[in-house]
């Protein structure tokens, strides 16, 4: 198989994603269409990110953390806005693994990559503020 078939997994994963909500063996299907894809093009991270997503959705974070982190080892020729996108997604799963300061890390990344980042500068003061006994992000 050619790497170009990914991108056909990656949608069929994004199709039982969104048709699956509730439904589990759909959602599995899902699941396995995001890592097909993410092993016929290994230097692609959507296939990852949309994994992280779905499992992240699923209350399965640590399985998320591990997709993001995969996602971002293949990001160095994505665009900035991708690879700030992809430290965001896996600084919201360390909150909910309660790893603030991990969260913290990844979201000052997300500014370091791209300063215009949506969202990033408000994640850090939130996370600075859960730190210093404040209200945590949501």
């Amino acid at each position: 198989a050619t790497p170009t078939h990914a991108v056909a997994w990656t949608n069929l994963g994004v199709a039982f994603a969104r048709v699956g909500k509730g439904d589990i063996g759909v959602l599995r299907e899902a699941v396995m269409a995001f890592e097909e894809a993410a092993d016929l093009d290994q230097a692609e991270p959507a296939p990852l990110n949309n994994l992280g997503l779905l499992l992240g959705d699923l209350k399965s974070h640590e399985a998320a953390v591990d997709a993001f982190q995969r996602a971002l080892d293949r990001a160095e020729f994505v665009p900035a806005r991708e690879r700030a996108d992809l430290h965001t997604n896996l600084g919201v799963e360390l909150v909910e693994l309660d790893d603030l300061a991990g969260a913290l890390g990844e979201f000052q990344k997300a500014i370091e990559v791209d300063p215009s980042h949506q969202g990033a500068a408000a994640n850090v003061i939130a996370m600075r503020s859960a730190l210093s006994g404040g209200e945590a992000a949501s």
